[in-house]
């Protein structure tokens, strides 16, 4: 039986970090209203990539702790 390497944790964080760098970029893809093609869309169907693209088609983000989506807008008398 082979075990798998263990990760340092330095190298877990630099994983991580572009796990969500890769996340980011395909969300802000979306919030830009591009599109994908649907063969990427379909191979990665509900995946964390998916959900990603989902959240920048809705247009939600957060800012200061605060979530902003179409059921609860960005109004900027609350923030400023």
């Amino acid at each position: 039986m082979v075990l798998p390497k263990l990760l340092r944790l330095d190298e877990y964080r630099e994983g991580r970090e572009m796990k969500y760098a890769i996340l980011h970029r395909v969300y802000l893809h979306r919030y830009q209203q591009c599109t994908l093609p649907r063969w990427f869309r379909r191979a990665f169907v509900r995946s964390a990539v998916h959900r990603a693209w989902l959240v920048g088609y809705d247009g939600c983000f957060s800012q200061d702790g605060v979530r902003f989506d179409p059921a609860n807008p960005y109004d900027e008398q609350r923030c400023g």
